[in-house]
């Protein structure tokens, strides 16, 4: 078969190779370097040498589509030394058809070798995504994807998908369609015969089985104030599809009920049950969001990468009402929530309005001094990056970056403890080598800011934790050492070269120099205004602006 005719030909994938997982088959020396489009072709440009031969392989079809060595009639880029151009018509296949629908990974022949992607091409994901659209009805859309595996080096997909309109749907409605359909016929119900005097409150959780953060804040002050007899206060702290929940229909019964009485329900982190309910209009949904600003892409921020939310069904598109640390923050999490920005109030985090007072310093300095005796007398360097993985139940952090024996030989050269903070959602301990358990030490669970106080250097990465902890004016150093790779399957609000409050460190011995130089000679970056919460006035806590704006319709509250 002539070179010509491989530009339009699937052919069987060989065999053993086609049997052997991802994880088991080789990477390639070659790397993506660039895609570019042109009209229907991909131009593909590879840093290989001349015997490479690339294909689009289909592991559930069994299936490769060999690239074409050359670039495309009037395309007028070079070429640049040192790389070869493929390319790849995908308007026109076997027998005149598109590509095939489903997934395609780069490989390369005879041993289905996967090609390395470059972080340029990384960081151009969404520019790739393609959408074709013909005659009335009809679209064929290809997506650009780095699968989610890091016990690889990255590599590069294509979701290839055939769609077509329906008109009259007649597919029976899915069993989450007809769960969300009964929540909703619930809360309708209960909803018709509530009490709507507009003083019921209800704080509520599915991710923390008690109440802490800013919903705690606000309902301490709300109590402080005596409101609690004005308002009819209720809570609830259920993970309603949490598996070991569906088995007790009267709790999520319950729950249900209770949100249908409420006129104003306070939430805090995403809470899938939004997802079922249709709100009346004269219910408020308030969003106290815990984070103040990270690096991570959450909510719609993510849209059109894996696991983003559904456009027409999400949950925070039902917010009336989220908080922000400070005007600055409205544009981005109005993105993130898919809400206007008239939504969004600045009112400051309320965990933080007594973060500097001294009192609970000094509370908060005795329980670290008896948690960790180690500490006494040394710097304290807190390492606490966010997790890796998909979701909650695919959390976890990639250890194997740590070199614990240099991070101790650090704490002994330089008189320091390092305490490791770990994201909730990650359940493995820090494997810490038993001879280093006087230096570096799993701090376990609990309030991640009651340990800020005792902290010298904060350690993360994309995590929004370096926000409080900036209040303190120490210093910050990032540790985000797969950037590249975080950004293309994750996504990243801003650039952490650029909008990092602190020194970024991509690999051990970057993260151990700056360490060496910053608990010897402290030091903090003059901070953008997005970065510091407006707790920092001290004309009016954070829960006042809440509790007075919202529950008692004083709009000056926000002045």
């Amino acid at each position: 078969m002539n070179e010509k005719s491989l530009e339009f030909t699937t052919l069987p994938a060989p065999e053993p190779f086609c049997n052997v997982s991802a994880l088991d088959r080789p990477m390639n020396p070659a790397v993506i370097e660039d895609i570019v489009w042109h009209r229907t072709h991909m131009v593909v440009f590879v840093s290989a040498d001349c015997s490479l031969r690339p294909v689009l392989y289909s592991g559930e079809r069994k299936l490769v589509r060999p690239l074409r060595e050359g670039v495309v009639e009037g395309f007028n880029e070079p070429v640049p030394l040192g790389q070869m151009a493929f390319k790849i018509n995908i308007a026109n296949g076997e027998n005149r058809n598109l590509l095939p629908s489903g997934v395609w990974q780069f490989d390369a022949l005879p041993d289905l070798s996967q090609l390395g992607v470059s972080p340029k091409v990384m960081a151009k994901l969404e520019d790739l995504n393609r959408s074709f659209y013909f005659g009335l009805t009809e679209m064929y859309a290809v997506r650009f994807v780095v699968p989610q595996e890091d016990l690889l080096p990255p590599r590069l997909e294509i979701q290839v998908e055939y769609f077509k309109r329906n008109a009259k749907p007649k597919a029976r409605p899915s069993a989450k369609r007809l769960a969300f359909d009964s929540i909703n016929v619930l809360y309708r119900f209960f909803r018709t015969f509530a009490k709507k005097n507009g003083k019921r409150v209800l704080l509520m959780s599915e991710n923390n089985e008690d109440m802490m953060g800013n919903l705690a804040a606000i309902n301490q002050r709300i109590k402080e104030r005596g409101l609690d007899s004005r308002f009819e206060m209720d809570y609830s702290f259920c993970n309603f599809f949490k598996p070991e929940e569906r088995a007790d229909i009267a709790s999520r019964i319950r729950v249900i009920r209770k949100m249908a009485l409420a006129d104003f329900i306070f939430v805090e982190d995403y809470t899938p049950i939004l997802n079922a309910i249709s709100f009346p209009a004269d219910v408020e949904v308030v969003q106290v969001w815990h984070a103040g600003y990270g690096f991570k892409l959450v909510g719609f921020g993510r849209f059109g990468i894996e696991g983003s939310p559904n456009p027409y069904t999400a949950g925070h598109r039902k917010y009336t009402h989220a908080l922000v640390g400070n005007e600055h923050l409205k544009e981005i999490y109005s993105e993130v929530f898919g809400v206007p920005e008239s939504c969004l109030l600045p009112t400051g985090m309320p965990r933080l309005e007594h973060f500097l007072d001294e009192e609970l310093r000094a509370e908060a300095m005795d329980e670290f001094e008896r948690r960790f005796p180690q500490a006494k007398g040394k710097h304290v360097v807190l390492f606490a990056p966010t997790y890796r993985g998909g979701d909650q139940a695919s959390a976890h952090y990639n250890f194997n970056q740590l070199d614990f024996g240099k991070l101790a030989e650090f704490c002994n050269d330089s008189n320091s403890v390092i305490l490791f903070k770990m994201h909730r959602f990650i359940k493995d301990r820090v494997p810490i080598p038993a001879q280093f358990a006087n230096t570096l030490i799993d701090a376990g669970g609990g309030d991640i800011n009651k340990l800020f106080y005792g902290t010298d250097v904060l350690v993360t990465d994309y995590s929004s934790c370096f926000y409080d902890f900036l209040l303190l004016r120490r210093p910050v150093v990032f540790f985000p050492y797969d950037l590249d790779y975080y950004a293309a399957t994750r996504g990243i609000h801003r650039p952490v070269e650029e909008m990092a409050p602190g020194a970024v460190c991509m690999n051990m011995q970057e993260l151990v120099s700056k360490l060496t130089e910053l608990v010897e000679r402290p030091e903090t970056q003059q901070l953008p205004a997005m970065l510091i919460d407006r707790n920092i006035e001290s004309d009016r806590l954070a829960s006042d602006r809440v509790i007075d704006y919202l529950l008692l319709s004083d709009k000056s509250a926000l002045d």
